[in-house]
Order: C-alpha cells, then structure tokens, then sequence
C-alpha cells in the first residue's frame, strides 16, 4: 500500500494537469490532425527512435506536410487543432515545431489527473470531442496514420457518435514511404461500421494528395449537406482495399502479427549483423541511410516503394517472393530466379 501511495506521488509530479493551448481556434472546418508521424517524424516502430526523435532531436516534419497545411489554411475558413499521446511535458519540442512548419492551431497533449484518469488513456478521443461539443455545429476531419496503435479505434468510435460533424477520416499509410514499418493496422473497425463506408479514405504522400484534398475541402465548405462525408476522396478507398485484398484485422489479430513481424525483422537483421546497415534490415530502413556493402543510399534502393513482402501486389499483380542477389531486388511468384 505504501509503494502504491509512492509512485502514486512520483506520477503526480511528473505528469503536468493541464494542457498548453498553442494557438487559438473557431471556424465552419476544423482539421483536427494527429501529430506523430503524420506532421512529425516519430517512427513509432522503432521504439529508440521514437525516444530519440521526440526527446532529443528537433522537430523534424513529414516529408511535404508542411506545405500541403499551409495550402488547406488558404482555403477560408479552416482551423487547425493538433493533437497527440505525448505528454503535456514533453510539449515544447512540438510546439516549436508546430509554429515554425504549420499553420496556427491549438495543441493538445496526454495529461494526467486524478479527476479524469480516462485523459491518461483516451487523450486524443477526449480533446477532440471536447473541441466538437465546443461548437456542434463545425464540421470536422480528422487526420491521422496507421501507425499509431488505438488510433483508428479511436477516430472511429468518434465518427460514430458524432456523425453530423465528423465528415471524414483521413489516414496517411505511412507504410508507402517507411520500408521499417512493420506495425499492422487494425482496420476492422472501419470496415465492419457500414455507417463509415464513405467516410474514411487513405492517401500515400502529401504531393499525391494536394490536388484532390485541396478540392474536397473548398467543397466541404459550400455544402450545406451534413453527410456529405469524404466526397470524391472516398475513392482512394480502392486502392488501398485492393492492396490488403478487403482482408481487415481487428485489435487482437494486429497486435499478434505486429509481434510476429517484429520478431522477425529484428531475427533478420541479427543474421546480416556483419553487413549493417544493410537493407535487408528493416530496422535500418530509413530516410538517407547509406549502405556501405551497396554504396547506395536509402532512396536509390528499389525496394523503398514496395509496402507488403512477401505477397507483395504491384500494378495489379500479386508476387510472392523478394529476391535478392549483387545489390538489386526483384520480385517473383514461386522461386527466386530473374523473370
């Protein structure tokens, strides 16, 4: 009883009560987006990293992020609110981060009180419905990726119980562009909810996705229609369905396959130890990395575009296997042989 009333007081010091509101909001369209790896590199795959990036790195933002916000601020009438599962003490690196690369908003952080524990677990589903009930009658998107765990749980039961504000959910597959990603999405919750089906879409890169979200959001502006959900952007659906082959994972099954693949990178990159960094090393798969034994860096790589190894699906077509031979990777259904 005396150690539980101990680190009862350790947590009550290290975790602040309140949260630090960046900017100011209130406007018809709010874009309440995830921060970690969807504005700022985290790498929430790689536990080190993550550490690194947010405790001792500079806010580093998503390759093409900044510029794609800063474009959805000039449509009228937008607001941006930030939030994340950092704590509210660790607030100073992303909100340098946030005023120098996006537009204004306010930031919202994991904060702890023993008057609302659910804060400690749910921070991200409590702020931003405490922003909906602020103003009902706002239209909402939530931004996110799907790499954080619980998040797509948690935009969706958002969705569900607010589903005249909440027109679209938004997720950037963060595993097109991060090769050492291995964290399985548990997408299930997306597809079981048939009153979402036209409400969540996926995009890939910033560049990609300028264009058609700019749009979407000056219409989203105009309409007065409250189920108007991800317009034309829905059909970015498909895409990402036919990559996964409609095959969706709950919780539990993505937690185990999340384990599994992760066992299994860290089994490999154990094997070719002598050799690292080397990109047969997922966890060395990363932005400007150079491997010595290719004299290649990250982005010369011909694997950095393919997202699913094996039964890997590219211009339609399904191979099974990587291979691997003098530095080059090709893929190939059945042995490994150049086809």
């Amino acid at each position: 009883m005396k150690l539980k009333k101990m680190f009862g007081a350790a947590l009550f010091l290290v975790l602040p009560f309140c949260t630090i509101a960046a900017f100011p909001p209130s406007a018809p369209v709010t874009i309440v987006s995830d921060l970690d790896d969807v504005l700022r590199i985290t790498e929430l795959w790689n536990p080190v990293r993550a550490i690194q990036n947010v405790g001792l790195d500079d806010f580093q933002p998503v390759t093409g992020m900044p510029e794609l916000y800063r474009s959805f601020a000039e449509v009228n009438g937008t607001q941006f609110a930030y939030i994340t599962g950092g704590f509210v003490s660790w607030s100073p690196s992303y909100i340098s981060g946030l005023q120098k690369h996006y537009p204004p908003g306010t930031a919202y952080f994991r904060v702890f009180t023993p008057f609302n524990p659910k804060m400690l677990f749910n921070a991200r589903q409590l702020h931003a419905q405490t922003l909906i009930d602020a103003d009902p009658k706002r239209k909402v998107i939530l931004v996110g990726d799907f790499a954080t765990p619980g998040l797509i749980n948690a935009y969706t039961k958002l969705a569900t119980k607010n589903p005249r504000q909440i027109q679209c959910l938004i997720f950037l597959d963060v595993r097109a562009t991060n090769p050492a990603n291995w964290l399985v999405p548990a997408t299930k919750p997306l597809a079981q909810n048939q009153a979402l089906s036209n409400r969540w879409t996926v995009f890939e890169t910033a560049q990609e996705f300028r264009n058609d979200s700019i749009t979407y959001l000056r219409q989203l502006q105009r309409t007065t229609n409250d189920t108007f959900g991800c317009g034309a952007l829905i059909s970015r659906q498909k895409k990402f369905l036919d990559l996964v082959e409609g095959t969706h994972y709950g919780s539990a099954k993505a937690t185990f396959l999340t384990v599994t693949k992760g066992l299994s990178a860290m089994v490999q990159c154990l094997m070719v130890l002598p050799f690292r960094p080397s990109p047969l090393c997922r966890l060395d798969r990363r932005e400007g990395t150079w491997y010595p034994w290719h004299k290649k860096f990250e982005s010369e790589m011909e694997l950095r575009d393919w997202k699913y190894l094996p039964n890997t699906v590219i211009n339609g077509t399904k191979y099974e296997e990587m291979c691997y031979e003098e530095g080059k990777f090709w893929l190939v259904n059945g042995t490994c042989g150049r086809s």
